[in-house]
């Protein structure tokens, strides 16, 4: 294994996905691709350039950015390589193209269990996930 996508969404699963992830791949010497998917709103993004949304928008982009960068550097810390990256659209779309861009080998996300009223309303982003690539995915689970 040379490379793991991480899909950050800074729910109380973080620090396990973090720790996951790190756990995987420290051995193997692969590389963390951390990624986080701000919440997309097609109503809005149809209309507005993300260069001149809202200063809340902004704001909530740096504020990611930057909570995404101190995990990247926790990981490092402990002697994985790491990138990371904040990217807006449609969150399972991303995480494909991310997947085929870095040519990862395993994703790691979270599972919030939200319940079956919830996944057929809304659907599933891991389930989107499997549907657009042919990776092993890890879901780790929101209870212990």
């Amino acid at each position: 294994m040379k490379s793991v996508l991480v899909c950050i969404d800074f729910s109380h699963l973080t620090d396990r996905l973090l720790a996951t992830a790190i756990d995987l791949a420290k051995p193997a010497g692969a590389v963390l691709h951390l990624l986080h998917v701000p919440q997309y709103r097609p109503d809005v993004c149809r209309y507005v350039s993300l260069s001149v949304s809202t200063p809340k928008a902004g704001h909530r982009f740096a504020e990611a950015r930057r909570d995404l960068e101190a995990l990247e550097a926790k990981a490092r810390k402990v002697g994985v390589q790491t990138t990371s990256r904040v990217v807006q659209g449609p969150v399972s779309q991303v995480i494909a193209d991310q997947v085929n861009e870095y040519d990862v080998d395993l994703i790691v996300m979270g599972s919030h269990g939200q319940g079956a009223v919830h996944h057929l309303v809304v659907g599933s982003v891991a389930e989107g996930v499997l549907k657009r690539i042919r990776k092993p995915v890890l879901l780790v689970p929101a209870k212990e």
